[in-house]
């Protein structure tokens, strides 16, 4: 979406003719465009981003961010996007079930060890 976004800033900003600049040649026009029309290209150097894949993984989404935003947008770009979101929703619905089961054997689990409630309580009763 970058690529696209910097090829019809430049053909509107110059007039350029459809098809004449692409992803292919951007570089050389980007210079060709530097040298002919100094002025204009100085105006635009502000909104145009570099399109390039180090630039892309360095503003990359890192932690618990990384679920809800990079693989929705991935989703979004795939063949048949409705049932991968599908997919994706029962992926996240399960990790946190996953989750929920292990917090709740994590706090159960000293509970019934413990000789305090144990001798007093049953085991049925604190598990629920």
């Amino acid at each position: 979406s970058c690529l696209p976004r910097v090829i019809l800033l430049l053909m509107n900003a110059f007039d350029l003719e459809e098809g004449s600049l692409t992803a292919e040649n951007l570089s050389e026009m980007k210079d060709y465009l530097m040298a002919t029309h100094p002025q204009e290209y100085a105006q635009l150097v502000p909104q145009l981003k570099n399109c390039s894949l180090e630039a892309e993984l360095d503003t990359a989404v890192q932690g618990t961010g990384l679920a809800f935003i990079v693989y929705s947008e991935a989703i979004k770009n795939m063949e048949v996007p409705q049932l991968y979101s599908v997919l994706y929703f029962v992926m996240l619905l399960m990790l946190g079930i996953g989750s929920m089961l292990g917090n709740t054997a994590a706090i159960l689990t000293p509970l019934t060890d413990s000789r305090l409630l144990a001798t007093r309580l049953p085991k049925e009763l604190i598990s629920g």
